[in-house]
């Protein structure tokens, strides 16, 4: 919903300007990518969206214009407009940010510098430490998990095959396979992906690794909100009010 609000809040600023052409590319009320994993990032890995995406995430509904953008390569679609365009866009971009935040351009680049000034303190705060917790991938059960998957996929025959699993939708898979087949995140994969995918999925369940892994994220991440709970509760509130701008700014349109 903020990338929707922004993007609205931008094409307003861009056509009060003159440049008609700039067009809302996003839309919140549209379904989630079919293999989006529940916090809202990773992508969901399993034998049912292997055999249909590969390791590649899957479209994203909720961008309109994410077709367009692939087909236009580097520069995405606007690289073609002229300096006074792209001028524009750095003010409008400003613009939507602080629409978003609920503040003057003014107060939000005050904001921004603020906290450019203040990582460290950033990275010591409750949120971040929460989206930054992860479990020990050399645990006694995910290591064991391990060796299980690297004998189940030995058949396959990856020379690079790393010691555990990667994160499906990143470049962390093996690089042989990515020049094999010349790999996106985005994008249809070939049947040789398929199979190999569907093969490394069903791998990863009958090894246990992908229980395991859940398992321990998800107790990992419980522990931690329920010893942080009042610390992180103005937390949630600052996105319930984002949540709330963004809303309001989608309902009002604009132009």
């Amino acid at each position: 919903m903020s990338l929707q609000a922004w993007d609205i809040a931008v094409r307003n600023c861009m056509v009060k300007a003159g440049f008609s052409d700039y067009r809302v590319g996003m839309d919140a009320s549209a379904p989630l990518p079919a293999n989006l994993a529940g916090d809202g990032i990773s992508t969901f890995f399993n034998e049912t969206t292997a055999s249909q995406f590969g390791y590649r995430r899957a479209p994203d509904p909720r961008n309109v214009l994410e077709a367009e953008i692939e087909a236009a390569g580097p520069g995405g679609l606007f690289a073609s407009k002229d300096k006074e365009f792209h001028k524009q866009m750095d003010v409008c971009d400003m613009e939507g940010r602080a629409a978003v935040a609920g503040v003057s351009v003014e107060e939000f680049k005050e904001r921004s510098n603020k906290l450019a000034d203040d990582v460290q303190e950033d990275l010591s705060s409750i949120g971040s430490q929460l989206n930054r917790l992860a479990v020990d991938l050399n645990s006694p059960e995910l290591s064991a998990a391990a060796a299980s998957w690297r004998e189940c996929m030995a058949p396959l025959g990856i020379s690079d095959l790393p010691d555990r699993p990667w994160d499906a939708g990143s470049m962390g898979l093996p690089e042989s396979l990515r020049d094999k087949w010349g790999w996106r995140p985005t994008g249809k994969p070939s049947a040789d992906e398929i199979a190999t995918a569907s093969a490394d999925a069903a791998c990863r369940a009958s090894s246990g690794w992908t229980d395991t892994l859940y398992q321990q994220e998800w107790d990992t991440h419980q522990a931690f909100v329920d010893a942080h709970r009042a610390e992180l509760a103005p937390v949630l509130a600052e996105h319930q009010a984002e949540a709330a701008r963004a809303r309001e700014i989608i309902a009002k349109g604009g132009v």
